[in-house]
């Protein structure tokens, strides 16, 4: 298959909160990605689509979840197309969630599979991600270990991204190693949509309990995205 003729799926699974949609949106807003055809109609109709999110974030508010499986289609420039199906959250650690399970096993190309770090002591987040991984057999993925800022600092962040698979723990974080030695160093991603502010997190807790962005800077969102792009989309055959 050419390149302009290129059409691949990949799925974003993960928890309910875990960030999905928020990184799509930070990564399409606060990255513009040279390779998206911004001349497309599927791809206007989807920036426009995140734009209001990305907005909303740079606002300082929090955004909705997903309430239904939603695809997001991208035009490469060199002819092409990347779709992102976003998945709904609530289903994730549940295998009995038949249309998303039948995604990874009959429409998608690959996935990314985000795992929130401020949750990682529970089960059914860490679960989650090894669903996926038993439906998707070989198909390429990568991690994403999302919400850095509110566990780790700016330079253990720093530290961390240089070699994943080398910390057991940092900081306050213990890490699941039984779950990271299933992927390649070079397909896990911890990020941040929120980053730091004054060397702090940029965010608060609300009333209830949720964070809440304030003044917001993304580090590293885009290397989940591109991985997809490059490791996943261009291997499509």
């Amino acid at each position: 298959m050419t390149s302009s003729s290129r059409k691949a799926t990949i799925a974003l699974w993960g928890a309910s909160s875990v960030g999905k949609s928020t990184a799509l949106a930070a990564y399409s807003g606060h990255y513009e990605p040279k390779w998206v055809d911004r001349a497309d109609a599927n791809t206007l109709s989807t920036e426009r689509n995140l734009r209001s999110l990305w907005f909303s974030l740079k606002k300082n508010e929090l955004s909705g979840g997903t309430s239904s499986a939603t695809h997001y289609e991208f035009r490469h420039v060199d002819g092409g197309s990347i779709v992102f199906r976003d998945m709904v959250g609530g289903v994730a650690a549940k295998p009995t969630a038949r249309a998303d399970v039948d995604a990874l096993r009959n429409e998608v190309a690959g996935a990314l599979l985000f795992v929130d770090v401020t949750r990682l002591g529970i089960a059914e987040v860490r679960q989650s991600a090894l669903n996926a991984l038993a439906e998707l057999g070989t198909k390429p993925c990568a991690l994403v270990l999302t919400k850095c800022e509110a566990v780790l600092s700016e330079e253990e962040f720093g530290r961390f991204t240089k070699s994943p698979l080398s910390c057991e723990q940092i900081g306050s974080l213990v890490l699941p190693s039984g779950l990271m030695k299933r992927f390649e160093s070079n397909a896990i991603f911890p990020i941040t949509v929120y980053g730091w502010h004054n060397n702090m997190p940029a965010q608060y807790l609300d009333e209830f309990g949720r964070f809440v962005p304030f003044k917001i800077e993304p580090s590293l969102v885009d290397r989940p995205f591109e991985f997809a792009v490059e490791r996943i989309w261009k291997a499509f055959p």
